[in-house]
């Protein structure tokens, strides 16, 4: 069996990861109310340069511009916060620049844009310009699927096939957390993601286990279960907890201390509706969320008048 066949077989689809669908209405963080969510416009639905095909991992940029990892076109497309395509870059292939089968990315406190490429079994990293910078290939990784920086620059890496997470770092040694199981705390089934919250702690997409992981210096100390392939996790500045549930078309929030808080989206293709969502980024006042199965972004605004990223 080829690596690409394997790759449908084991994921069902060729990305599953992480991503958030918003209601139109106030939901308590706590006891604390937040205003309402704002439907804004979808992304990349329009005819051109622009079109996205199978769209899986979306991250803002320090300019507040949204890169999406648009994997069925092998590249990488960059949107300005009211949906305008600037630039794509990237193409098919295995050499520098090119990229097979990219799924999350992440920014660096460098700047740089980190990409994790399934298929290449790397991670490319890029100027937001779109010019490569380097290549960097943890021993032994097969098929990463997300990938992290936190301040100190140590890079995290799912490591889909082999059940962990590599830490690469910045000295250029690597750590390994986790390891295969089905089990307890530590164990990992087909990890997709990785996010870090604002204390440094490591959020990790246990996707076939249907839970996420908390690990804090090498060690898991919290689960939150009840997602049905959790191919997704992201952290807000606030530090609640966004989960994908990829099978369900949904996004469930916690809180920090995994206290459910809200469920978002639901399955569908229309409007504020999800088909296999993969990935969510929220930053400031906007949610923006990649809607593998409609190819397209969807985009709300947190507050009065959707304020800005």
């Amino acid at each position: 069996m080829t690596r690409k066949s394997r790759t449908i077989t084991r994921l069902g689809l060729a990305a599953a990861f992480v991503v958030v669908a918003l209601a139109s209405a106030a939901i308590l963080w706590g006891n604390k109310p937040i205003p309402s969510l704002v439907y804004l416009h979808a992304i990349g639905t329009e005819e051109g340069l622009g079109r996205l095909l199978q769209p899986v991992g979306v991250a803002v940029s320090p300019g507040a511009e949204l890169f999406v990892t648009d994997s069925g076109n092998q590249r990488i497309s960059v949107f300005d916060e009211q949906g305008t395509f600037l630039r794509a870059f990237g193409q098919e292939g295995n050499g520098p620049g090119e990229l097979d089968r990219p799924m999350h990315l992440s920014f660096g406190p460098d700047g740089f844009l980190y990409v994790a490429e399934y298929i290449n079994d790397r991670i490319s990293v890029f100027h937001q310009d779109g010019t490569f910078v380097r290549h960097l290939k943890p021993k032994g990784v097969d098929a990463p699927s997300g990938v992290a920086v936190d301040a100190a620059g140590a890079m995290y890496v799912a490591d889909f096939y082999n059940h962990r997470v590599i830490v690469l770092s910045p000295d250029g040694s690597e750590r390994v957390w986790g390891h295969a199981g089905q089990g307890g705390l530590g164990e990992l089934h087909y990890p997709t993601d990785v996010a870090i919250g604002p204390e440094g702690e490591v959020w990790v997409a246990d996707a076939y286990n249907n839970r996420l992981q908390r690990f804090v210096a090498g060690k898991a100390t919290q689960m939150i279960t009840g997602i049905t392939v959790a191919n997704g996790v992201a952290v807000d500045r606030d530090g609640r907890v966004w989960a994908v549930d990829f099978e369900g078309g949904r996004v469930r929030a916690f809180n920090p201390n995994g206290a459910p808080l809200t469920v978002l989206g639901e399955p569908g293709s229309g409007r504020e509706q999800l088909r296999h969502p993969t990935a969510v980024a929220v930053t400031g006042s906007r949610v923006y969320v990649a809607d593998f199965g409609n190819d397209r972004i969807q985009v709300w605004g947190i507050g009065q008048g959707a304020g800005s990223p």
